[in-house]
């Protein structure tokens, strides 16, 4: 596929992405102190800000999310067993959120109420003006996807996740997540091929 093919993947925002690691339950330390609300926030916040980039693709959304994620943290962190896996959790609200975010502005845009935005927020803003239009291009057309189809190709394609992750932080099998994404990819090459 050639550059203005699919995507150029490395137009996307340069924030820090490191992909998630499902962890052994070995390597969680037992009797571990529970992660505070404020320690996530510091650890864990450009990993979710980018994440929700990445899916919606408006920055304007972003800080919403982040709030979102980190109010469920509130109530959800201290429950967790293993706080070592704070990441993993989350990724999966954060990937909640993104869904009913995506799901809202699809009903939104189809009574009118959702103004189409720059469809390019995601990319660098120093990108030359053909990167932006082949990433506006791939954002309309994630806008054609299913919300599921969008959230598992983007976390596969765009966060570069693996399919365990995947899978665990949409909340479907292995198979499903597998099957979305094959999807996904096909529906993004026929539109990408008609811009």
């Amino acid at each position: 596929m050639t550059r203005s093919g699919l995507l150029g993947y490395e137009l996307f925002v340069a924030l820090p992405r490191p992909p998630l690691r499902l962890l052994p339950p070995e390597a969680t330390a037992a009797g571990a102190e529970p992660l505070t609300l404020d320690a996530a926030f510091r650890a864990h916040a450009p990993y979710v800000a980018n994440l929700a980039l990445r899916i919606l693709g408006r920055r304007d959304d972003v800080e919403d999310v982040l709030h979102d994620v980190f109010l469920a943290g509130h109530r959800g962190l201290p429950a967790l067993r293993h706080p070592s896996q704070a990441r993993i959790w989350l990724t999966a609200v954060t990937v909640r959120i993104a869904r009913r975010k995506l799901r809202l502005r699809r009903v939104r845009s189809w009574v009118g109420l959702d103004e189409v935005a720059e469809s390019a927020e995601a990319v660098d803003p120093s990108a030359s003006p053909h990167d932006r239009a082949v990433l506006a291009a791939a954002f309309r057309a994630l806008d054609r996807l299913s919300v599921d189809e969008r959230l598992a190709w983007s976390l596969r394609h765009l966060q570069g996740e693996q399919l365990e992750a995947i899978a665990e932080a949409c909340g479907c099998s292995l198979a499903t997540a597998k099957r979305r994404i094959a999807n996904a990819q096909i529906s993004m090459q026929e539109a990408m091929s008609d811009e």
